[in-house]
């Protein structure tokens, strides 16, 4: 598959929201693929992290738990924290599929077949192509995430 477009965008610790990236699709694809990746996952360095974030941490693991929070809790409750992030395709403000799995690196792949059985109407993948990132949770800062969109052009044979 061919690369159409790729988008790199850094996200700050703690942010919860979406970003949407729009692209309008001129030429009819067969298939495209969508590709989103980002860093920081977990926190790198788990000590590292309770020694930056330990009076809050404690705070809130303390109310959670009803009693004093140990070292170990604490660092148990840093090995649970992830980044989280799952992305949707929309075609022609249509919804097509979304995806949620776990794991820093997610791919899409959508092919025709797929949009006309999401979208009765549509035949091919064209049109205005929306992506809409959402962001549950960001647990390292200047997380960096790339998405990509790759596609294989639609061949129409000649009788």
């Amino acid at each position: 598959m061919k690369e159409l477009l790729s988008f790199q965008s850094t996200i700050p610790q703690n942010y919860q929201g979406t970003i949407s990236y729009e692209y309008n699709l001129d030429q009819p694809l067969s298939k495209m693929e969508i590709t989103l990746s980002y860093n920081h996952e977990r926190p790198a360095d788990p000590k590292a992290y309770l020694q930056k974030y330990r009076t809050f941490l404690t705070k809130k693991l303390e109310a959670y738990l009803g009693r004093k929070a140990s070292e170990e809790d604490l660092l148990k409750a840093i090995a649970s924290m992830k980044t989280e992030i799952q992305f949707a395709l929309f075609l022609d403000e249509k919804f097509i599929c979304n995806i949620h799995k776990p794991g820093n690196n997610k791919k899409m792949l959508v092919t025709a077949d797929d949009v006309s059985k999401a979208a009765a109407f549509m035949q091919a993948i064209k049109g205005q192509v929306k992506i809409v990132i959402n962001v549950f949770a960001v647990i390292e800062d200047d997380t960096s995430i790339v998405l990509t969109i790759a596609g294989e052009e639609e061949h129409v044979q000649a009788y």
